[in-house]
């Protein structure tokens, strides 16, 4: 039996490829996990309080992702791959999330009472290292999310719910 040198050099290439791209979605979360935990364990005073905060912060994400489609962040046609487009999204929300944490701390402070100077004395007091973690963490966490949105645009509405959950695309 003959070896078909051209499709062992297409798998060759196609399988090289799909290791890359695991490779870097793998190295960007694990590399963004590993800022976050030596952040995190630079705190002293981490409580089960930040557990069940956590899931205010997933709550209030979604609704910002919400408002980022309201707004008409990323509606743009794409004109190129995809993953372009998703990328240019999660970018663009990922800002938005964090104005929108800046502002919370802002708003917080004024709820409490500390006052407005509070409010922005502690938005200026953040470290660079944890904004820029947070971003990170973040950015990586929703390309997933965004691709799979970008895909569902490109196929149809309700085309992509169908394949995953019906196991045909109607």
């Amino acid at each position: 039996m003959p070896i078909d040198k051209a499709r062992v050099k297409e798998r060759f290439v196609q399988e090289t490829k799909d290791y890359l791209m695991l490779f870097v979605y793998l190295a960007a979360f694990l590399g963004s996990f590993t800022i976050y935990k030596r952040l995190v364990l630079q705190e002293h005073n981490l409580s089960y309080y930040h557990y069940g905060y956590s899931l205010f912060e997933a709550a209030i994400l979604a609704k910002v992702i919400l408002l980022g489609d309201w707004l008409g962040l990323g509606k743009r046609k794409p004109r190129g791959p995809l993953i372009l487009a998703a990328l240019r999204q999660t970018l663009l929300c990922s800002l938005l999330v964090i104005v929108f944490s800046l502002v919370e701390k802002i708003v917080d402070g004024l709820l409490h009472g500390h006052g407005l100077s509070w409010g922005i004395d502690a938005v200026l007091d953040m470290k660079k290292q944890e904004v820029l973690a947070n971003f990170l963490i973040l950015y990586v966490t929703l390309i997933p999310l965004f691709a799979v949105r970008q895909l569902e645009k490109a196929l149809g509405p309700g085309r992509l719910f169908a394949l995953f959950f019906k196991g045909k695309a109607d």
